[in-house]
């Protein structure tokens, strides 16, 4: 059995999420080793906005693909077509 492999995009979703906590993370050490919050004024909305950007695409993506017309629903159709007793397992 072989493993699946995470699509990129998704890898590119989390990876935002992660950059985006470490960010955080090192705006609030910069604020006690600073005693200024002019950190949190510009690196948090600047990670923030990329992780919106980056799940607005991913999602984006996902929509086209899992409607009627897109890649994996008519992947999907085909294989119930011809095998209509096997299980299909649900991709993320």
């Amino acid at each position: 059995m072989s493993k699946k492999q995470v699509p990129t995009s998704k890898k590119l979703l989390w990876w935002s999420v992660l950059l985006f906590m470490a960010v955080g993370a090192v705006a609030v050490a910069a604020v006690f080793v600073l005693r200024d919050t002019a950190p949190l004024i510009y690196l948090i909305p600047a990670s923030a906005g990329f992780v919106t950007v980056t799940a607005g695409f991913y999602l984006e993506k996902s929509k086209k693909e899992n409607t009627a017309g897109g890649i994996v629903h008519d992947t999907a159709m085909a294989q119930l077509k011809t095998n209509p007793d096997e299980e299909t397992e649900q991709g993320g």
